[in-house]
């Protein structure tokens, strides 16, 4: 018991004086800042997807157009899927779903295709997405006001290990 006077001993004051200061051990780890800019590398990327879904399209006479707005709307939910991934919280995404079907048009269905990597070799993570049936739809899709969407995150963590979550998305109008 520390409170109880009996068990502590007396120390000789000239033993508190002998006693040498030694330096202290750092408190934390000094890790080296990452040579890696996530902001530029999802830019680069997001770009080079964009290239890599028109090329898709153009391969089986499609037009491909883009929307900024619709790719905007896709952060959130890429930012919630990396925090539940490496946080282990459950993350709601309500906000984004409501945000999709805000900015949808009328009438038109939205569909995407969300992925998480470990590299940032665009063209290795899109012939990875193209294996997936779900991936296959959202680029090839037919119809009206066919309008696509890209958005990359890319997260740097410690030793340079980096997480890539892309997500391909597609809003368009049924042709019967």
């Amino acid at each position: 018991n520390w409170g109880i006077l009996f068990f502590w001993k007396c120390l000789a004051p000239g033993s508190i004086t002998s006693v040498r200061a030694t330096p202290s051990p750092p408190l934390c780890i000094q890790l080296r800042p990452s040579v890696t800019d996530p902001y530029h590398l999802a830019f680069q990327m997001e770009r080079e997807f964009r290239r890599a879904v028109r090329e898709e399209r153009d391969d089986l006479d499609l037009e491909t157009k883009f929307s900024d707005e619709l790719s905007h709307l896709l952060s959130p939910a890429l930012q919630a899927y990396e925090l539940e991934r490496s946080a282990n919280v459950s993350v709601s995404n309500e906000d984004f779903e409501q945000a999709v079907r805000h900015s949808v048009t009328p009438g038109c269905t939205f569909k995407a295709f969300p992925g998480q990597f470990n590299q940032t070799n665009t063209r290795a993570i899109f012939k990875q997405c193209m294996r997936s049936e779900i991936c296959k739809e959202v680029v090839r899709v037919t119809g009206e006001k066919v309008r696509h969407a890209v958005r990359v995150k890319v997260s740097v963590y410690p030793e340079e290990v980096i997480a890539v979550w892309v997500m391909i998305a597609v809003q368009y109008m049924c042709v019967m």
